[in-house]
């Protein structure tokens, strides 16, 4: 099963549509800061968060449950603003930006130091980052 965080608008065919509101399409009306979540441990075989982790009150908290809900070795796509562009501004309920760094306080193999500095529960390997236009792409790796 594929789960969709924060879908707004955007539901997809085929996977677990999460949202704070109901829009159309929506499965499961959650809040992402409400944990644990309610699904099983590694319940999804991937995540997608789109335009979500901006908003939420603790970013460490919902990457945890996304690493408890992931299989391992299954993968999360997250789309969100590059800090200071024009979608991290615009929009007042968003909390952060983010840099081509923001995900490495997550992945070990990103991290300079030893013992490397994470937060929250489990590790993730960084796939790839990129941006397209003003959002920024993570492209991570549960590991187990």
């Amino acid at each position: 099963m594929k789960l969709n965080l924060g879908v707004g608008r955007e539901s997809l065919e085929g996977w677990l549509n999460v949202d704070l509101q109901q829009y159309p399409g929506v499965d499961k009306l959650w809040n992402l800061d409400d944990v644990p979540w309610p699904w099983d441990d590694q319940s999804f075989d991937e995540i997608k968060a789109f335009d979500i982790l901006e908003h939420v009150d603790d970013i460490v908290a919902v990457m945890s449950e996304c690493w408890r809900v992931l299989q391992p070795g299954e993968q999360m796509t997250i789309r969100g603003p590059v800090w200071g562009g024009p979608n991290h501004r615009d929009d007042p309920t968003h909390r952060c930006g983010f840099t081509e760094r923001s995900f490495n306080y997550w992945c070990p193999a990103m991290q300079p130091s030893t013992p490397p500095l994470l937060y929250g529960v489990g590790t993730w390997e960084m796939v790839r980052v990129w941006v397209i236009h003003a959002n920024i792409h993570f492209r991570l790796r549960r590991l187990p």
